[in-house]
């Protein structure tokens, strides 16, 4: 169900009222106004009930990485400059992270991912990540308070971002998700309510911010340049799903599943 006003967005997508079953492609098209890329016509997609509760219900095949998963946009209104997105997310039973994968975010303009240069857009996905050594840990990290040699393997959340001032190499920038210095560290059969708000400033001299909650504590409050210029706004939700990663080490050792029980999307 969604709503537009002059200057207002909103949007919710539930499944409580959905058919058991596969997740159709005239139902998908209901719920998100387009159709998807990848997870639907390969039937990965189910609404089944978890906890008494009807959920969509993702299957991530084994041995997969991107092309593994369900990836599909929903695109928003033009005009919109603050937009916040939220969602419920649970991770299957015994679920192997393995070393990292993305989760659903926010773009604008072109969207870019997948190692993109490009600089006329942004895109600020989840991602959760899983260093398989104290070297890589800190590699990702950077910051010394979240290099801890007992996180090693333990899944944790980050923004996953691509913007026009990124300063990483080839890929996107990580934003470590953390309460007091401590990281959020993710395990199997759990809930967890993400909701993420990207307000975009009208002063071009002037930074734009991203923050995040999760379980309504907030776990990111940052500041930077997610356009070069003020010709786009937020302007879709880019859901992914998947494992990786740019390599095989990153692929599902076996089928996993992974749950949603709604997204929520305001903006203005």
């Amino acid at each position: 169900m969604s709503s537009r006003t002059k200057n207002k967005y909103s949007k919710t997508i539930s499944f409580k009222d959905h058919k058991f079953g596969l997740y159709d492609l005239d139902t998908f098209v209901k719920d998100w106004g387009s159709e998807p890329r990848r997870g639907v016509a390969e039937n990965r997609c189910r609404i089944v009930k978890k906890k008494d509760e009807k959920v969509l219900e993702i299957t991530i095949p084994k041995g997969t990485t991107s092309k593994g998963g369900s990836f599909w946009r929903l695109n928003l209104p033009k005009g919109l400059t603050d937009v916040t997105f939220e969602y419920d997310i649970m991770f299957g039973n015994n679920f192997n992270f393995v070393r990292g994968g993305k989760l659903p975010g926010l773009a604008g303009g072109t969207a870019p991912g997948g190692g993109s240069k490009d600089k006329n857009g942004f895109s600020a996905r989840l991602m959760w990540r899983a260093a398989v050594s104290y070297d890589e840990l800190c590699h990702l990290v950077k910051d010394p308070k979240f290099m801890d040699k007992k996180d090693v393997h333990k899944p944790y959340l980050v923004q996953y971002t691509y913007f026009p001032d990124k300063q990483t190499r080839k890929w996107g920038e990580d934003f470590v998700y953390s309460i007091k210095n401590k990281k959020i560290f993710l395990i199997h059969n759990k809930w967890y309510n993400i909701m993420m708000r990207i307000k975009l400033a009208k002063d071009p001299s002037k930074k734009d911010s991203l923050l995040a909650w999760v379980n309504g504590e907030r776990v990111l409050y940052k500041r930077l340049n997610l356009r070069k210029n003020k010709q786009y706004e937020v302007g879709q939700v880019m859901f992914s799903l998947f494992f990786g990663g740019q390599d095989e080490t990153w692929a599902t050792k076996k089928k996993e599943k992974v749950y949603f029980r709604k997204f929520l999307i305001n903006g203005s």
